[in-house]
């Protein structure tokens, strides 16, 4: 079962300011790759997508789930419900079993789509990352978590540079762990 950590950060690392994204209004190019990579596996019997995200997250796309994919919200708020648009978890390990029970057994695409805390909690379990970087410095007050670099393998997608499908230079990374390590 493949966990995919999906995330835009500047060269900073920041990925949030007050809930919202650093940089300010979504980038075009980088919605359409977050929908391209997201969706992957949407057309298939044998591996619906789950996306993963916290409550902040969850409250900044505007409370209401992702078509096309099954939307997961992890909330330390036992009492959080999500106005029942989403399923709420309150560990990791639940979202893990219930993704790996998904598809009878074969496993579920888990993409994390954040915050850094759920970032974080996810990243000893992830086996790709997805990275848009955003050229540029801005305020931040969430941070992409630290990861140890000799651990993964970047692989350059594509560069975009400003224009009308963005204001900022973009570079479309794909981390992949080069040794996967699961926690126990």
């Amino acid at each position: 079962m493949p966990i995919i950590l999906v995330v835009a950060t500047d060269n900073k690392g920041n990925i949030g300011k007050d809930g919202k994204l650093p940089w300010g209004a979504p980038i075009r190019a980088d919605m359409k790759r977050f929908r391209e990579i997201t969706m992957r596996g949407s057309d298939s019997s044998e591996s619906f997508p789950f996306l993963v995200m916290g409550r902040a997250t969850w409250e900044s796309i505007g409370s209401k789930p992702l078509k096309g994919r099954y939307n997961v919200v992890l909330s330390r708020d036992k009492a959080f419900t999500a106005n029942n648009e989403a399923l709420v978890l309150n560990d990791v390990k639940d979202v893990l079993l219930i993704a790996h029970s998904a598809s009878d057994g074969l496993g579920a695409l888990v993409y994390v789509i954040g915050g850094a805390e759920v970032y974080q909690q996810f990243l000893p379990y992830a086996e790709q990352i997805y990275l848009t970087q955003v050229d540029g410095e801005f305020e931040g007050d969430a941070k992409f978590p630290p990861h140890d670099t000799t651990k993964w393998a970047p692989y350059l997608e594509d560069e975009i540079l400003a224009g009308p499908l963005t204001p900022y230079n973009l570079k479309f990374i794909r981390l992949e762990r080069i040794a996967p390590t699961i926690p126990k």
